[in-house]
């Protein structure tokens, strides 16, 4: 084996380069071929270096090899060596054989010195060779120990090209790099590892050292910050040098590093971990500096354990040893060890120098003591993070997996409140203790799976904190649509996960079944089953609102003790500690939407608080089982039964259960229920028949028979259970009972029918309830209450003299049943209280403002819309001063409109023609059209002004010849809504009501002292107004029974997106529940539109509620051909529907149900609305 040296001076770089690399095909595999930039010290100045060396078998056939660069080789060598002995012989043999595929050019600048300037060294001696993307590039700062060439860069040649850059110390000129000495350490670890130099000092090392690793594992789980160095001597003797090197190693090097990592770290919850110094508070003589750039890492570890988390979903924190044991401070020797005792014998906890595998303990502690794989039947992770792609920020979980890794398993998932990590023994001790033993174990939880059972049967289990809860930052807002998108995010990262087999079922009690209803709506990825277990559906009725009444007393009590009390970042909670430090009140109060507080402040279902928690059940499809408990008459009952009603769920079964809240859940034959349901959709083992339509009946109910006691589990397991193949039983007899002034409750329908009245005291406590109960006789024979109860009252309210005075009726209907010896027969609640059959409730506005009149208008209109005038109606003066204001072009508008509407308002009466006919000789048969003599116009505008409501109700009553008309209109935000009052005037209103609501209509339904009584209300509204219309329905006549707004465009390749998208829009935006619908027979179109009514509510200043409805209720369409199209929207009958085609007028030749249909192409709906016709507005039905 012979090598062959020659060097150059640098200037020569590119010459003795191109040679080098026309020479390298000449030379066989065998010959390694070594181009340095170096400084050799029999020189002093910076040099080319080309070493070739062959490993032939002889001496003189490796001179033969070498022959291609001695003869060839560039002339004006500095040094020369040419077919010598070479002493590294052994280790280039040794490479060669284990890397026998060709050359390999290795760039090693050996002898520059630690104060040169490296990279710009560097970077001229290698721009001209091939392939830059081929070369992995490294820094280091430090001297070195003798090593083999590491393996790590071998492996990472590509196209035979390699480069390594590394600084030598110029007294240790034979030996190799810092990273070999790390790669012989790393050969001993248990994974995958690779040894890289990079120089922390320098602007671009850190970042180069992130793309190494990156580029060998694709992301970066932990980040440590250890690179550190330290100078030790008098404050008046240290320099700018010193405080360079140590503040850009020390200090920038962090942060860089830090930075670099950001982008690529693992979404699995990476940990960033600063290796700080007890010197940056307690530091030894001479370290002014060192210590410095220690507190800056302390300081950078507090800032971001606040900022990042959030964002990247990371761990940031400090191990902060004091003196370490390393072989710097061992070379320091003995008098530095003096100066340094002091700082050792003040350490508290133990007075002696720490060791370096210590500081590795405790950075791995932070690492991976969230991974337990020996202490239980399965591997539990703690604090695993999951990145939010809804929103910024993270939520974090438990998972606990089957021992077993190398197969994929389905998931059970929940995500609440509750705590993921605070043990069902410490948050109600005394359930704890009568669950079944089977499910209790330290890891047990209130009211979700217990991962000892479910992990022996091949499921994992993933528990997550919800957002603003637990461990889990961000904003808390229970229930709310973003919470319930930061779930679907937490579905869709466990279908993707290693350990998952890509499906995920929900299981879980109360508020953990309650959301899986929402999230299903959202059909995430993976998503396969849910088992909503007493799991209230409706935000509104079933919780906050009973029948408008306000559920306060139990929602407080819920969120002080077992929401409050968990807040991510609350000091001295119950359960464990926040990872990232406490907050203060401020800041917590900051971070949460209180749900009592915005429920009391809030009153309607269509309330933008309460809208924004809607979702339409129809949207949820996949496979159900929903438990409903007959005992939990107070909360989940009613949402368990409509969520089953509602699914669109192909496989869906509802199973009605006893007992208290907490426990049946848990019951071996109720868990059996449970598994079997999840294996045949998350394994595809249906052991029943649950996948399979037919098999299983739709319906599982327990009768509730005899009086077997209450809160007695072992009892109620006597109560038959029987199936049925739908809900509500289809031979359900509806039955009758009339209540009679004797207070019975009877089944004989009175042979006269005249009102009578039963009168009590209302207003009663619970020591002394007032109350009056209607009873059947004994029954004579069995009878079985199953299904929807309804009850028709009418009732009407008297002050009380002397006693407590309210403007509200609240209805408490209860069904009881007494057994035959006139003993109450009681059921178990959900606490395992006694209860009783069933109860309602209901909010009464209009009968209290039938009996109280104008004094209970102005209550609810101060209550509902903060408006109380001196006077509701406008008088002439005012309506003037209003007119005054409105811009003369609104008006001018106004008046247009109203021209077109009244002008085909007329035409439609002329067409309604009086006459008579005589049918045989003497008998006459005639039809005259007499006009009502009032008309009650109700004009919505709470959210914003709807004028053509005014031209549709009030300007057509008048053509009709309605003799008077009065319009009510709300207050917008506490102000007249000016351009609605113009509207109203311009369109004939007799008189003009500031009024909104349920009151307004009930006002002009029932009569006030001020407000007129009609005889026919017109007008559209919210759902609370839609609802009092149909109550007093019969009592006066009302244009229609209106169901949400609706726009239904049948649009070709010829519409303009934008149109259409704006269309949509503008009838989206009347409520959260407005569908809006596109049909085209136009791919590209459909695709357009989508994208411009996205970019549409960036901007939208209606867009929470546009946008609301767009996402619920927004639908696209593509057809074959319009035809198709056509015949689509024929059978949907939509109140818009507009055309947008080249030929709109085929439409109606081939579609008969619609509302108003539109064929103008420019219009939209909004406009078509004023300037077409009153349609779907007139006044009919009276």
């Amino acid at each position: 084996m012979l090598a062959s040296t020659f060097v150059y001076s640098i200037d020569r770089y590119s010459e003795v380069m191109d040679w080098v690399l026309k020479i390298s095909p000449d030379f066989d595999p065998g010959t390694e071929i070594v181009a340095c930039a170096n400084t050799p010290p029999e020189l002093g100045q910076l040099c080319i270096n080309c070493h070739f060396v062959s490993f032939k078998a002889t001496q003189e056939e490796s001179a033969r090899a070498l022959e291609a660069a001695n003869k060839t080789r560039p002339e004006g060598c500095l040094v020369e060596a040419v077919n010598q002995l070479t002493s590294l012989a052994a280790e280039y043999a040794h490479q060669a054989i284990a890397n026998p595929s060709g050359h390999r050019y290795c760039a090693d600048n050996g002898y520059v010195k630690n104060d040169a300037d490296v990279a710009a060294v560097l970077k001229p001696a290698f721009c001209t060779l091939p392939h830059p993307k081929a070369f992995a590039i490294w820094f280091a700062m430090a001297p070195c120990s003798r090593r083999t060439l590491p393996d790590m860069a071998l492996s990472m040649q590509t196209d035979h090209y390699f480069a390594l850059y590394t600084v030598w110390d110029d007294d240790k000129d034979d030996e190799r790099s810092q990273e070999a000495e790390a790669a012989a350490v790393l050969k001993s670890a248990p994974t995958i590892t690779k040894a890289v130099c990079a120089d922390m000092g320098s602007v671009d090392g850190p970042a180069r050292l992130v793309k190494a690793a990156v580029d060998a594992f694709g992301t970066v789980d932990i980040v440590v910050n250890n690179a550190a160095i330290a100078v030790n001597k008098p404050f008046a003797e240290q320099n700018l040098d010193d405080w360079d090197k140590l503040v850009n190693i020390n200090g920038r090097g962090t942060f860089l590093l830090t930075q670099a990592a950001l982008p690529f770290l693992s979404p699995s919850g990476a940990r960033i971990v600063n290796v700080c110094s007890a010197s940056s508070r307690s530091p030894p003589p001479g370290q002014t500096i060192y210590a410095g750039t220690k507190g800056m890492v302390d300081s950078f570890t507090r800032c971001w354990a606040k900022e990042l988390p959030r964002t990247y979903g990371c761990t940031v924190n400090a191990v902060s040893p004091g003196p370490t044991r390393t072989e710097g401070f061992a070379a320091a020797g003995p008098e530095a060890m003096k100066v340094l005792q002091p700082t050792i014998d003040a350490i508290p906890v133990a007075p002696r120098m720490g060791e370096a595998s210590e500081i590795a303990h405790a950075v791995a502690f932070l690492y991976i003591s969230t991974i337990e794989a020996e202490s239980f039947p399965y591997i539990f992770e703690q604090n695993v993070t999951i990145p939010l792609k809804s929103s910024s920020g993270v939520v974090r979980c438990n998972v606990y997996r089957p021992k077993v890794q190398s197969k994929k398993y389905p998931v059970i998932m929940t995500y609440g409140p509750y705590g993921k990590d605070i043990p069902y023994s410490v948050f109600h001790p005394k359930s704890f203790s009568e669950v079944n033993p089977a499910h209790r174990s330290e890891h047990s939880a209130w009211e979700v799976p217990a991962p000892t059972y479910w992990t022996s049967h091949d499921y994992v289990v993933v528990r997550v904190d919800e957002r603003g809860l637990g461990q889990s930052p961000g904003l808390l807002d229970t229930m709310s649509r973003s919470t319930s998108e930061a779930f679907f995010d937490a579905v869709e990262w466990a279908a993707e996960q290693p350990w998952s087999s890509g499906k995920v079922g929900l299981l879980g009690i109360s508020y953990y079944a309650g959301s899986q209803w929402r999230v299903a709506a959202l059909q995430p990825k993976g998503l396969s089953a849910i088992i909503p277990w007493e799991g209230m559906s409706d935000y509104y009725r079933d919780r906050c609102r009973h029948g408008g009444i306000l559920s306060n007393n139990f929602i407080k009590w819920w969120w002080d003790r077992q929401v409050l009390s968990n807040q991510y970042g609350k000091a001295g909670r119950w359960g464990p500690a926040t990872i990232e430090g406490s907050l203060d009140e401020t800041e917590l109060k900051k971070n949460r939407n209180e749900q009592p507080v915005d429920n009391k402040n809030n009153f309607y279902r269509d309330d933008q608080y309460y809208a924004s928690k809607e979702y339409n059940l129809n949207d949820v499809t996949v496979p159900l089982l929903s438990v409903a408990n007959w005992g939990g008459i107070l909360l989940h009952l009613r949402g368990n039964v409509e969520g089953f009603t509602h699914a669109r769920s192909e496989f869906k079964y509802l199973r009605f259960i006893t007992g208290r809240h907490d426990l049946p859940f848990y019951y071996e034959e109720e868990v059996e229920v449970q598994r079997s349901f999840l294996d045949a959709f998350l394994k595809g083992e249906d052991r029943i028949g649950w996948a399979t339509k037919g098999k299983v009946p739709r319906v599982s109910m327990v009768v509730r028979k005899g009086d077997v006691g209450h809160n007695n589990a072992e009892a109620e397991k006597t109560f038959p259970r029987r199936s049925e193949n739908e809900w509500p039983i289809a031979r359900t007899q509806y039955t009758r009972f009339y209540l009679t002034p004797t207070l019975g409750l009877s089944p004989e329908k009175p042979s006269t029918l005249q009102y009578q009245k039963v009168t009590y005291k209302a207003l009663g406590t619970l020591d002394d309830p007032q109350l009056v109960q209607f009873s059947t006789p004994p029954l004579t024979a069995e009878l079985e209450i199953t299904g929807h109860i309804v009850a028709h009252l009418n009732v009407s309210m008297n002050p009380f003299i002397g006693g407590p005075q309210t403007s509200e009726i609240d209805l408490f209907v209860t069904l009881r049943h007494i057994s035959a010896a006139g003993k109450e027969v009681f059921y178990t609640g959900t606490a395992g209280d006694p209860v009783p059959l069933c109860k309602g409730w209901l909010r009464g506005v209009i009968d209290d403002i039938r009996a109280n009149g104008d004094k209970a208008v102005r209550a609810y209109s101060e209550r509902f819309d903060k408006w109380s005038p001196k006077s509701f109606k406008l008088s002439e003066k005012e309506i003037e001063a209003v007119l005054k204001e409105v811009p003369e072009q609104i008006i001018k508008d106004i008046k247009e409109v109203q021209r077109n509407v009244r002008t085909f308002a007329e035409a439609q009466r002329r067409s309604l023609s009086d006459f008579e006919l005589e049918i045989q000789p003497g008998v006459f048969l005639g039809q005259k059209n007499n006009p009502i003599e009032t008309v009650g116009a109700y004009i919505p505008g709470g959210r914003y002004p709807l004028l053509a409501s005014a031209h549709m109700t009030i300007l057509t009553a008048k053509v009709a010849g309605v003799s008077h008309v009065i319009g009510c209109t709300p207050p917008i935000n506490g102000e007249l809504p000016t351009s609605t009052i113009a509207a109203m005037h311009l369109a004939g209103a007799d008189e003009i009501f500031i009024l909104g609501g349920v009151q307004a209509v009930a006002a002009m339904a029932v009569g006030t002292e001020t407000v007129r009584k009609v005889d026919f209300i017109a007008g559209p509204g919210n759902a609370f107004v839609a609802e009092a219309k149909r109550s007093l329905f019969g009592e006066v006549g009302i244009d229609l029974f209106a169901g949400p707004t609706e726009v239904l465009i049948v649009a070709d390749e010829s519409a303009s997106p934008l149109t259409v998208a704006t269309d949509l829009l503008s009838q989206a935006e009347h409520g959260p529940d407005t569908p809006a619908i596109l049909i085209t027979n136009s791919q590209n179109l459909a695709k357009q539109v989508i994208e411009t009514v996205d970019k549409l509510l960036v901007d939208l200043p209606t867009a929470p509620l546009a946008g609301t409805s767009w996402r619920d209720h927004g639908v696209v369409i593509v057809v074959g051909n319009l035809d198709d199209a056509y015949s689509v929207a024929d059978e949907y009958a939509a109140e818009h529907v507009q055309i947008l085609t080249k030929n709109p007028r085929a439409a109606l030749e081939k579609m008969k149900h619609y509302g108003a249909i539109f064929l103008v192409h420019r219009d939209k709906s909004c406009s078509s609305d004023q300037k077409g016709s009153p349609l779907h507005g007139r006044i009919v039905g009276g």
